[in-house]
């Protein structure tokens, strides 16, 4: 497994990524990221947001994601809106 950072997610701004759902595995766009302020249990924390198809579940839950360089990461997804078009999801690396 790849530890999350800023810099993986700012790479791939605008591209598709592979989330596992527990429904089966679907393309979230990274929409952006956003750094949050250092604490004492992690130097650089940070906020990713993504766009998910409009048929995933909104539901928060674990997911995987895999980049195309191969790098797999864990998180915490949590859904703060959706349209027609997306669900948006923000991860919290905390």
């Amino acid at each position: 497994m790849t530890q999350a950072t800023a810099e993986l997610f700012e790479s791939h701004i605008n591209q598709d990524i592979q989330v596992h759902t527990p429904t089966g595995a679907e393309s979230w766009r990274v929409v952006s990221v956003t750094r949050l302020p250092s604490h004492p249990f992690r130097e650089h924390p940070f906020a990713a947001y993504f766009a998910a198809p409009i048929g995933s579940t909104p539901k928060q839950g674990e997911r995987s994601a895999v980049f195309s360089g191969g790098e797999v990461v864990d998180f915490f997804a949590v859904p703060i809106a959706a349209t027609n078009a997306v669900v948006s999801y923000e991860v919290i690396f905390n």
